[in-house]
């Protein structure tokens, strides 16, 4: 999307992003320090919100006479500090998920074009955009490499797969738990058959206990804020009582709301914050029976099916059908859903059916030749209207018996009587003639 999209709306996004996550520091006399966002600060006290956990914050209000000094950041320091996760990596990123990086990088230079970090905003921004331009083309990064079109069509279920699995990893390293959840669930809904499942349910495994904890956590949290709030509602009196009671219950429709919405779009796993008891028990009571659950998938079978697959891919790329086709049957059998193997089997049978149609077929040997039979001659036939050239008589009768022959005969016979008699005549007058 072009960089001239939106920097006017992008500002307040920008600003919000920015407000949550300063590292202000206030340095106590006792020499420890509290870093965070300070939210106010008095003649006689100062509040500042602490990260808890990466998903839990605390607001702690310290008294002044506590303090030794504070430190603040630069407002550009803070704001790049919140960019840091704002940079292209190994995946393709969602369209939701560029909009919010350009946003961000965009309100960025517009707020600070003379910080230092401008000219790295500006790069990031244009590798986003750049990014973007060929996922909107139907390519995917995965791990560092592009997939084009043609790949992703061919290795959907497995490209998929891994995406989720990826960021799965990210949100659990962030200490995004659920999201890590619900990019588990995405995989199982969609992709149950890729070849990173197994390692998906593993490291769901592992997520699970750490939600517990942090769904134990937040339930006493919210216990103690609801009474802290019910205390101050009881010590409090007329129009106070009633702005105090109007903004909390504000807060409380907003986090209903917030739930409600999530549950509408049928997610499986609701948010940690914000959270009301109802949504914190329904979690709850989800970790304990997808820990039963993951607990029980035969992950070790599927990676023997995983490694076998791989095997039968290198068959087949080597021309052993026959090998491929005993790893695929071990690769089935171990976990009928992969897909890899499915779509092996398939090439298998094509490569086959291929092979046979190319082999000349088996006939048997030819017998010994019998010697061919003179062929008698046919009658001659009255040749049709239309016919070229009759076919020429054969005669059988013996050559004497032929007209031509004895008339021939006879005139030889009759040349040789007058030649006979012309030679007698011519001896006799030879004898006659004088001495």
């Amino acid at each position: 999307m072009p960089v001239k999209r939106t920097v006017t709306a992008a500002l307040p996004a920008f600003f919000c992003l920015c407000a949550g996550i300063r590292a202000d520091t206030v340095i106590l006399k006792s020499g420890d320090k509290v870093e965070g966002k300070i939210l106010s600060e008095t003649a006689t006290e100062v509040t500042v919100s602490v990260q808890v956990t990466a998903t839990i914050k605390d607001e702690r209000v310290i008294k002044r006479d506590e303090i030794a000094g504070i430190e603040k950041v630069l407002p550009d320091e803070e704001a790049w500090t919140a960019l840091a996760a704002f940079t292209p990596g190994t995946e393709s990123l969602t369209s939701d998920e560029y909009d919010r990086a350009e946003t961000a990088l965009e309100g960025f230079v517009k707020a600070f074009p003379q910080s230092k970090h401008a000219a790295e905003a500006r790069q990031r921004l244009d590798q986003f955009i750049a990014e973007e331009k060929r996922v909107n083309a139907g390519e995917v990064k995965l791990e560092g490499k592009w997939l084009t079109k043609e790949q992703l069509q061919e290795e959907r279920v497995q490209v998929g797969g891994r995406i989720l699995f990826n960021r799965m990893k990210i949100a659990f390293a962030a200490g995004r738990l659920t999201d890590a959840m619900v990019n588990f669930a995405q995989i199982e809904k969609s992709y149950p058959g890729a070849a990173s499942y197994p390692d998906a349910v593993e490291l769901g495994r592992r997520i699970l206990p750490a939600l517990k904890a942090a769904v134990e956590q937040r339930q006493v949290q919210l216990k103690r804020r609801t009474e802290d709030e019910n205390r101050r509602l009881a010590t409090s009196n007329g129009l106070e009582h009633a702005q105090l009671d109007l903004l909390l219950r504000k807060e409380h429709a907003a986090a209903d709301a917030a739930i409600a919405a999530s549950e509408r779009s049928g997610v499986k796993w609701l948010p940690l914050q914000p959270a009301t008891e109802k949504s914190l028990t329904a979690l709850a009571t989800l970790v304990t029976s997808e820990t039963t659950r993951l607990n029980a998938v035969p992950i070790e079978k599927m990676r023997e099916s995983v490694l076998a697959t791989q095997k039968a891919a290198a068959s087949i790329a080597s021309g052993s059908l026959d090998a491929a086709d005993k790893s695929l049957k071990d690769a089935m059998s171990a976990w009928p859903t992969n897909e890899y193997a499915k779509r092996l089997q398939v090439r298998l049978a094509d490569m086959r059916k291929a092979s046979s149609e190319k082999k000349p077929a088996t006939s048997a040997p030819a017998p010994t030749p019998e010697p061919t039979p003179t062929p008698k001659p046919k009658p001659a036939a009255t040749p049709a209207a239309d016919a070229v050239a009759p076919a020429p008589v054969v005669d059988n009768d013996p050559f004497y018996k032929n007209p031509i022959f004895l008339i021939v005969l006879a005139a030889l016979v009759a040349f040789g009587a007058i030649g006979g008699k012309m030679i007698a005549k011519k001896r006799a007058n030879a004898d006659n003639a004088p001495q």
